[in-house]
């Protein structure tokens, strides 16, 4: 008996050592693909590349692509997923876990976390406490008139923190770390677009529960070597010993620009400017654009401080994404008087710009901005709307 469980222990550890060996192996071999699709995903210049050219550079990843339903020369999505074999194994669920359920019920138990899940988790924490880093890639580009108009490259590391580092306030941690970058034809106000760089965006998700992420976002407009400089991710944190941990590791040169430039984005929001940059970007980033005639004004009887004033207008013209507001309608619009100016908020007779930032949860409004607490419809600031909104060519495609 003592025989054989010695040698039933070094078979075991000998699996599990080549398992382990084996998994390295894979995972350095996923990492020079991830590595070199990252490469094809930087050179493809938005608005430049056409598709006959993406295709082929992206050809040596054939099979793990998968093309939209409606895909053509003029139109078409395509995404690339590499994941390692742990990754897929694991995710979702356990796959053992319908032999404790097996247990449950022909013994009659009643535990809640079976041996086979337990024997499962467990595995997996030794696997990433030896090196392993369970990870899941995705890119993905977007064609519009025959050329590239979006492209996308997301990576998420399953990895650890001990109680000696600095994450979730120093407990001993298993979470994704998670990088992002990619083009959008506008900002949605989750974006937190810095009003240093109207066409870029560099920030992290709130509601992000045990996860670490990073994201830069961008638009087709964007300089070319902001773009190179964003989709710069470190992808030696697929076969590090050490593994990474915080956005700076997996995305160095975006998150340095984030950290540094933060003193400067808050000096900037609390002392806007409306100024022609920023009306331009409102026609790209409103979910809504209509000018209106302000027929009569009045006090809301409402006790929320932010909507102390109501407008009834006429609506003159639809410009964008407002097709529930028909020309000809009178609707009530709420708005705050702007803090310190008496003339600042709307007149009877006045024909303004009114926004709506999101796309089917938020009315029209007064005021688009803090910079900017009411916009007259006059013809310097409807060019400026209407060359804002002929940057987002979601407007038309009917996405984000």
């Amino acid at each position: 008996m003592r025989r054989t469980l010695v040698v039933l222990s070094l078979g075991l550890c000998v699996l599990f050592l080549l398992a382990l060996v084996l998994s390295q192996i894979e995972q350095h071999l996923l990492r020079r693909r991830a590595k070199a699709l990252l490469s094809v995903m930087q050179s493809l210049e938005l608005r430049k590349t056409s598709w006959q050219e993406a295709r082929a550079r992206l050809q040596p990843w054939k099979s793990n692509t998968k093309f939209d339903q409606n895909c053509d020369q003029l139109r078409c999505s395509l995404t690339i997923t590499l994941d390692d074999l742990v990754y897929s194994y694991f995710r979702g669920r356990y796959r053992l876990e319908w032999l404790d359920d097996y247990l449950r019920w022909k013994l009659n138990l009643t535990y809640q976390e079976g041996p086979f899940a337990h024997f499962e988790e467990t595995s997996l924490r030794c696997y990433m406490h030896l090196g392993g880093h369970p990870a899941h890639i995705e890119a993905g580009i977007s064609i519009r008139d025959g050329f590239v108009w979006r492209k996308s490259f997301w990576v998420s590391i399953e990895t650890h923190a001990n109680r000696d580092q600095a994450v979730f306030g120093g407990a001993s941690v298993y979470y994704a770390l998670i990088a992002e970058t990619r083009a959008v034809s506008r900002f949605t106000s989750g974006d937190e677009p810095l009003p240093l760089h109207p066409d870029y965006s560099i920030g992290r998700p709130g509601g992000c529960e045990i996860c670490v992420m990073g994201w830069a976002k961008f638009t087709p407009y964007a300089e070319p070597r902001d773009v190179q400089r964003l989709m710069q991710l470190d992808l030696s944190c697929l076969t590090r010993w050490r593994p990474c941990l915080t956005q700076s590791d997996i995305m160095p040169a975006a998150w340095a620009q984030y950290v540094a430039e933060r003193p400067r984005v808050e000096n900037a929001r609390r002392s806007p400017e409306c100024s022609g940059l920023v009306i331009q970007t409102l026609g790209r980033d409103s979910a809504k654009i209509a000018v209106g005639e302000v027929l009569a004004l009045h006090k809301t009887a409402s006790d929320d401080a932010d909507r102390e004033g109501v407008a009834r207008v006429r609506i003159i013209e639809r410009l964008k994404g407002s097709a529930d507001w028909k020309i000809g309608d009178i609707r009530d619009v709420h708005f705050s008087p702007w803090p310190g100016e008496a003339n600042s908020g709307p007149r009877v007779g006045q024909k303004l710009i009114f926004f709506a930032y999101w796309d089917h949860f938020e009315e029209l409004r007064i005021e688009p901005s803090d910079g900017c607490p009411i916009m007259l419809a006059n013809e310097s600031n409807l060019a400026l709307v209407r060359s804002g909104m002929a940057e987002d060519f979601s407007s038309s495609d009917n996405a984000n």
